[in-house]
């Protein structure tokens, strides 16, 4: 009875012990640009702000020069502004996000669009706790050239995708029931061994 009960808590709960998260959004995008001057001796990095509120820069940090693809996961444990950005990403209001290509000095461009036009939902990922992120770059191309105007820069080419994976959190009337159940089946089960 008590394997049954710790089941059942798990697959109501849905506890990260007992069920990984699932893939919610994925977010696929073309980077291209040119900018001059520009240079970025360790490559570019990607990344993702609020621009109502571009108070940190998620993802920032990790560099992809010219011809890297592979993949990062980003969690509370490795990524210092997750909890802020998942909060965002979270919060029931469709807020404006971009997704940026940036040299180490904070130089770059990317694209803006509210939630709802990336693909989170209207307005956004709100009902969801995120726990893990995942950026793949598949390609990347950054070449050299010279603007007779501005000088030397960087023309950069290829694909990204940002991978959102959480779980439904679970409503309090659901958790509600949950309890009383449990506590029915712990008192079902003493009075079992009083009359034996």
């Amino acid at each position: 009875m008590f394997r049954v009960t710790i089941f059942l808590v798990c697959w109501f709960v849905g506890l990260s012990i007992c069920r990984a998260g699932e893939l919610l959004v994925s977010v696929d995008q073309d980077v291209a640009g040119a900018a001059a001057p520009f240079s970025a001796p360790e490559g570019l990095q990607f990344v993702i702000t609020y621009l109502d509120e571009p108070v940190f820069h998620f993802g920032e940090g990790v560099f992809w020069p010219d011809g890297s693809s592979g993949s990062v996961d980003f969690t509370a444990a490795n990524e210092p502004s997750f909890g802020v950005f998942s909060s965002h990403l979270t919060n029931g209001a469709d807020q404006l996000l971009a997704i940026l290509e940036l040299n180490s000095e904070g130089s770059g461009n990317g694209a803006g669009n509210y939630e709802s036009g990336w693909g989170f939902g209207n307005p956004d990922l709100a009902g969801y706790d995120l726990d893990l992120i995942r950026l793949t770059v598949h390609e990347l191309s950054i070449e050299e050239y010279n603007d007779p105007e501005f000088g030397d820069g960087l023309i950069w080419d290829g694909s990204i995708t940002w991978d959102f994976y959480g779980e439904p959190v679970p409503e309090p009337s659901s958790l509600a029931c949950l309890a009383l159940g449990a506590l029915a089946l712990r008192r079902a089960k003493r009075r079992g061994a009083a009359f034996r």
